[in-house]
């Protein structure tokens, strides 16, 4: 993309911004990198701009913790093509990413919602052997997203921490119930809050909230 028009469409946004992560899958420790899930999502949705056309209310997602591969079909001296493809090892924590961006679609005066995979950014980033790292998520958002972001939460490691730093016994007996982890009633730029429910017999139980820009246990 032409750099001009990129910063043009970047003024219209602050910069500084923090990129929120919701976690989707299942945890695991062994996964390498600083990511402990094999999925998480950008909160919310976001604007990109990609190919010289914005893209509005994308939702992403990533996915990792496994070993990438790549076929290889010619001789790594001599080019020539090989009787059999040899697999090796492309990335030992690769990312993989899934797009999602609303359509709306008009049919014999009816006006319809569809969404769509933006397939050739997919493409794209996993020929660019990222790693299933904050890091990398961060530099590929700011790639090609209009907000610009400077850091990464991940809302459960987050709302973990507050708990443990702040939290009484009722959060710290919730937190250690096996919980789930979901964004509060309230989202915006002075408050970010995540409820965090008990789960008991695989039945949800009790809850409590926090707030993510205070650090404050809120009910």
């Amino acid at each position: 993309m032409n750099e001009k028009y990129f910063e043009v469409l970047r003024r219209l946004y602050p910069d500084g911004k923090t990129l929120y992560l919701e976690c989707r899958g299942m945890d695991d420790n062994n996964i390498p990198g600083d990511v402990k899930n094999y999925r998480v999502n950008v909160v919310g949705q976001i604007d990109i701009a990609y190919k010289h056309k914005v893209y509005r209310n994308m939702y992403i997602e990533f996915c990792g913790g496994h070993a990438t591969y790549i076929y290889r079909h010619t001789h790594k001296t001599t080019g020539r093509p090989l009787k059999k493809a040899v697999k090796e090892l492309k990335n030992v924590n690769g990312l993989h990413i899934n797009t999602s961006y609303p359509v709306e679609e008009f049919c014999n005066g009816c006006v319809y919602n569809a969404s769509y995979r933006l397939n050739p950014m997919e493409s794209e980033i996993y020929a660019e052997n990222y790693d299933y790292t904050k890091k990398d998520i961060v530099r590929i958002i700011n790639k090609y997203a209009l907000e610009k972001y400077n850091n990464v939460v991940i809302i459960e490691d987050a709302a973990r921490k507050i708990i443990n730093t702040a939290g009484g016994y009722r959060e710290k007996s919730i937190l250690a119930s096996d919980p789930v982890f979901s964004i509060g009633e309230t989202w915006n730029e002075e408050h970010k809050t995540v409820r965090i429910t008990a789960r008991k017999k695989n039945q949800l139980a009790e809850s409590c909230e926090v707030d993510l820009i205070t650090g404050k246990i809120t009910n």
